[in-house]
Formats: C-alpha cells, structure tokens, sequence
C-alpha cells in the first residue's frame, strides 16, 4: 500500500515560459499527483493553468534579473555565510515572512532549478528551512568547462565561471541535505567529484516525457496558417529542431550538416524553433551561406503547439555536441522527439545507446561530426516511408516506459 505523502517543492520560476527545466518541474508535479499525492508549490507562479488544479500553490511575489542571480551566487561562492546574509538580508525578511506565515520551517523542501539550489543553501543556513533537497539536471563546471569560445576574452570569462561554479556548488552540496539526480552515473560522478555526498540522500528520477505533452493536442489552423505562410506543399519535407541553442546543442552543426545535403532535394526545409547562445551565429550561418529561403528559424514558441510543429515535420534531429555531461544523460528533448512518432536523429550517447540499441528507437550519428550528420538526414529522407514504419510505435512505447509517472517513484 503507498502512502500518500505532502511533497514542498520551491521554485523562483514564474513558469510563463518553458525549457528544459519546467518541463521536468511540471513532469514531477502532475506524475506525483496522478499517484494522489499533496503537493504545494512555492513560486513566482502567476497563473497556475500549467499544472494539475489540486496543486497547492503559495506565491512568492520576489523576482531577481539574471544579473542579480549571477551576483548573488557570486558573492555566496567567495564570501563566508556571515557576510552573505548581511548582504542580502532583505531576502531573509521577505521569506522569513513567507515561511512564518505558511508554516514552512519544519518541512522538507525540494528546490528545482539550479539558482534554486544556491537559495535551498542560504535558506538552510538561515535556518529557513529544517531540510533541503536539491533537484539536480545540470553540472554547471562541466558545462562551462566544455562550452566552445570564439575570443580569448571569452576563454578567460569561462575559467572565471568554471572556478565559481566550482566553488559555490562545493558550498551547496555540503549544506544541503540530499540531492535528487537523473540517473546512477550523474550519482556516481558527483560522489566521486564530492565524497561527503555518499552521506547524504540520494534519489533518482529519470528525465522523461510529461503527461502534458502526451495529452497535447493538434493545432490543424496554426499548421494550415504555417503552410501558407511558407509557401510549403505535400512535396515538402521537413528537417525540424525544437529546443535550446545551447553553446553545446549542437545547433550549428545542424544547420552546416543542412548546407552540405540540402541541393540533392528540390522541396525541402530546415525549421529551427528556440533560441539561446547559439542563435545569433546560427543566424549567421543561414545568411552567410545563402539558406535562407530553405531555412525557418522561427524563434521561440509556446510548448503547448510542440505536438502540432513535429506533426508537420518529418525527421526530428537531436544534434547535441561530444560533451562529457550530454554522453551521460538523456535529454528531454529526445524522449519529446520519439514522442512525436515521425523519424528521429540523435547523438551516439552512452547513455541513449542503453535504450537504442541497434537504432530501435531513432538513428544515431556520431556527435560533432557534421559529415555523419549530413549523411544520417540523407538516409532519413531517402527511406522515408520504411523508417516511418519501424518506428511507428514509437509514441506509444515512450507513453507506456518513459513518462516521469514511472520515473518518480524514486522519489517516494
């Protein structure tokens, strides 16, 4: 018999937007739920149309900019706990208002995102809160030791950035008390990068597809208006991205992957939905090389119609870059993509291998190789109808094994 328990999650987010990481909140949120659990959430929310109506929300009514984010974890990497607090004692006032009035000193609180995390420390050693645990999706020193830099000037910036996030995530690990990660080799890593961790909690729940999304339905007017707008055809094909331009997404590969195989097809397109780091070069790419009337770059769009672009495309490409983090996980975005049921391309990760073996769920290339890339959407595009099929219960099989209602319960 499950016990249904009363789960605190914390978030500075206003949720108006979606990424990667509301994505996986909300996921959590409606798995945990569906199972009848209490959840309460503590945010920035302003409307809370996005989750289940019996979620409890208490609004927090306090947004910092990314400037103030990224001061606030400055000063709590280099300065003592002392000084911090002195500094930034108008946000103790503001949640110890909070969580005097909502009772919220005794509970056990998750904290999602990752200046999430950095408040789960200084609400801990405030003594805001008995326990802390941090949901962790993201290995900041990885990631800025790995992103690629056009300048020397950015070369210096990023080892500035690596040393500071090394610095605040030691602070962070050693306060709080568990950590909640995607799967055993993030655990491991982070054992092996911070030892005391083997003492504390630790609890996996896999990135997964959220029950929204599966439920999502199909805008047929926004797909009619998008093919007039276009000027696209039933002898259009579609080559689509939807997701982050990350410095390490790899969405430069693409679209050079794009200008080497792009002439063998008369009625083909590149629609590219997302932004980021990333964008203004892409940009670039596309107006440099003269693509631009077979390339749409639509910029962001609500998650909501995400069902409804992947239905008018007909191969989906993950083109994630050769990164020591990335060949540990498994994106969203990929178990999003196979959701859709059309032809997907993605990395040969180690971890994606372990569920796609012999290409059973999408074809692999060799991430960073834009030559493979380019040869793998050819294949695609010329066996169109066969792949189709093969993987035609693709949505199915990630609805039944790959949702966050299978994976959440390591967290209970």
């Amino acid at each position: 018999m499950n016990i249904l328990k009363n789960i605190y999650f914390f978030s500075m987010n206003d949720f108006s937007l979606t990424d990667g990481e509301t994505v996986r909140a909300i996921g959590i949120i409606e798995a945990l739920v569906e199972k009848g659990h209490y959840i309460t959430l503590i945010s920035n929310a302003i409307e809370m149309k996005k989750f289940p109506n019996n979620v409890k929300h208490i609004f927090i009514n306090k947004k910092l900019s990314k400037n103030k984010k990224r001061k606030f974890q400055f000063i709590l990497a280099i300065l003592p706990f002392i000084f911090v607090k002195m500094i930034y004692k108008n946000i103790f006032k503001h949640f110890d208002q909070i969580f005097k009035k909502y009772f919220l000193f005794n509970k056990e609180i998750i904290f999602f995102e990752y200046f999430d995390n950095t408040l789960a420390y200084y609400f801990k050693k405030s003594g805001l809160t008995v326990s802390c645990i941090n949901d962790i999706h993201g290995i900041a020193p990885l990631e800025f030791w790995y992103t690629k830099q056009r300048s020397i000037t950015g070369s210096i910036v990023k080892y500035i950035k690596y040393i500071i996030s090394k610095l605040l995530d030691y602070k962070v690990y050693k306060t709080i008390d568990g950590l909640i990660v995607i799967n055993n080799t993030i655990k491991n890593y982070l054992i092996k990068e911070y030892p005391f961790l083997k003492k504390k909690k630790i609890y996996i729940v896999a990135d997964g597809i959220s029950k929204s999304l599966l439920e999502q339905g199909i805008d047929n007017d926004l797909i009619a208006t998008f093919k007039n707008r276009y000027y696209l055809n039933d002898y259009t094909k579609i080559i689509l991205f939807a997701g982050s331009f990350k410095s390490f997404g790899g969405v430069p590969d693409l679209v050079k992957a794009f200008i080497k195989m792009h002439d063998k097809y008369r009625n083909l397109k590149l629609l590219l939905i997302g932004d980021g780091e990333d964008y203004a070069y892409v940009k670039e790419l596309i107006e440099n090389n003269g693509i631009g009337n077979k390339v749409i770059l639509l910029g962001p769009t609500n998650y909501n119609k995400l069902k409804s672009y992947q239905k008018l495309s007909d191969v989906i490409v993950c083109p994630d870059l050769k990164h020591p983090f990335t060949d540990m996980i498994i994106h969203t975005k990929y178990f999003e993509s196979l959701s859709s049921g059309k032809v997907v391309i993605n990395g040969k990760f180690s971890a994606v291998k372990e569920i796609n073996d012999n290409e059973q769920l999408s074809l692999s290339f060799e991430p960073s190789n834009i030559c493979d890339l380019a040869s793998k959407m050819i294949y695609a595009l010329d066996n169109l109808e066969m792949l189709t099929d093969k993987y035609k219960n693709n949505a199915y099989i990630i609805g039944e094994l790959y949702s966050y209602k299978s994976f959440v319960n390591g967290l209970l």
